[in-house]
This record gives C-alpha cells, structure tokens and sequence, in this order.
C-alpha cells in the first residue's frame, strides 16, 4: 500500500528491481497519484507512472520516465491515445518478446528499451522524428526495425549492441550517422542511407560485419548527385577498402550514371529504380 503522503520523484527507479512486483495499491487519500491494475498513475489518469501490469489503462496518453523499467513481463500492449514513451521506460525488461507501438506515439525517450534482450522486432510509427541516444541499445535479438520517413536524428549508440540485427534502412532525412550508432551489432551486413548525409562519426561500424552499403538518391543529375556522396564514399573507403557501395538511382537515369566517369571505381553496382 503506497500510503496518503507519499510521493516520488520517478516511481519506475523506486521498484526497478522489483522484477516480481505482481500488486501495487494506492491509498485512496492520495491526493496525487492513483492506482488501477497494478499501476501508479497520476490523479487524472493521463500519465502511468508505474506498471506491473501487460494491460495499460484506458485514457493514459504518457508513458512515464522508467515505468516498465526491469518488469518481467513478456508482452506489452500499447493502447492508442498514448503520444509519450518516457525515458529509460522499458529499460532492463529483459524478458520482453513483442510490443506494439500505436500510430499514436510522436516521442521516443532515452534509452527507453535499452536492454530488452529478446525483444525482435520493432515498428516505429510514423510521426516519430528522433531516434534518441540508446534507445535499442543492447536488444540482443532484435532482428527487424522499421523506421519511418518521419525521423530525422537517430542518437549515438541507438542500435549499438544489436547483435542479431542484419540489415537497416535509414530514412532519407537523416543527415548525421551519430557515434557507435551500429557498434557491436556483429551480425550487420547491410545498410542503406540518403545522400542527404554529411557526418559519419567515430565508430559507427565498430565489430560489425558490414558487407554492403546502399546509398539511395532522388537526383537525376551525376554530378550534381556526385558532389553530394563524394564524402560519403570517401568516408565508407576509410571503413573498410573491400566494402561493396552500390547507388541507387531515380528511374530511368541509369545510363546517365553508368556513363559518368567520376564514379567509376568507386562504385559496385548502379540500380535505377527509386521512384519520384
């Protein structure tokens, strides 16, 4: 029983080792929190503060700053309503294998299902635009990410520790590939990025096994396209000298670039298929 005077600054680290927590009760004399299904929410209901339950309550639109942290539960079920994942919110739920995000969600916080190991695969919904610092981090077996057009910053060391991950697409609006954002995801063989890039930092590809990067790009002009990946080939070089780059260009523009002598040596494969 969570008695009538008491408060907490983050309700989630309270009972974040608390992995068997199974029944959470609020005095009804609170006057700010309330409880419903073994959760701590707040007075209104809007904000779930802590949950020990696979099924949030109706009428919660923010999930809070380490809520599920360290829970056991298997899988989680998202309701549609919610826009805010909190930080650190589904931190060290270690046995959590499925969870859907609603179309609702705009924000993703820090780190907030870092060290979900058998969590596999993840859809983030459109609307998302940041990625923030660890949010996958050390997601062992997380096989499949998808990520919409809508995000335009992915954090350092976002997917690092990925190790089941094999492939990924990053969106075009994307313009800084931020530090170790891929390190220790051993099982990455492929890649594809926007030619919209301009920072590729440190330790992007630390202990992966890259094989192949695609880079996509909506110019119909080679030299106008050239001078807008020459630093991303330049970069991708100083990674790794028997890196396969192919290119991806719009339709129709495949002679054009196959006949542009600056590419040549520098690229594996020309594909003409992106769509306007």
């Amino acid at each position: 029983m969570i008695p009538a005077n008491t408060t907490a600054e983050c309700w989630g680290k309270v009972f974040s080792t608390c992995s068997s927590l199974s029944t959470i009760v609020v005095s009804k004399n609170n006057a700010e929190y309330k409880s419903i299904n073994n959760s701590i929410l707040s007075k209104d209901g809007k904000a779930l503060l802590l949950c020990r339950s696979a099924i949030i309550p109706e009428g919660v639109t923010m999930i809070a700053k380490s809520a599920f942290e360290g829970c056991n539960l298997t899988e989680i079920e998202i309701p549609e309503g919610v826009t805010d994942i909190g930080d650190e919110a589904f931190s060290g739920c270690y046995e959590l294998l499925s969870l859907k995000i609603p179309d609702s969600v705009k924000a993703i916080g820090y780190a907030a299902f870092q060290d979900c190991e058998h969590l596999q695969s993840i859809v983030i919904p459109d609307g998302v635009r940041e990625i923030e610092d660890y949010t996958f981090c050390n997601c062992a077996n997380l096989q499949s990410i998808e990520i919409p057009q809508t995000v335009t910053v992915i954090g350092v060391h976002a997917f690092s520790g990925c190790g089941s991950l094999q492939s990924i697409v990053i969106p075009d609006g994307v313009t800084v590939i931020e530090e170790g954002l891929f390190s220790g995801s051993h099982s990455l063989q492929s890649i594809e990025i926007p030619d919209e890039l301009i920072v590729i930092e440190d330790d992007v590809f630390e202990d992966c096994d890259l094989q192949s990067v695609t880079i996509k790009t909506l110019e119909k002009d080679p030299n106008l396209s050239y001078k807008n990946i020459q630093f991303i080939l330049q970069a991708l070089s100083e990674i790794s000298k028997s890196l396969e780059i192919n290119l991806r260009v719009p339709i129709g523009c495949g002679y054009a670039y196959r006949s542009y002598s600056r590419f040549a040596g520098k690229l594996t494969k020309i594909i003409a298929d992106v769509s306007d």
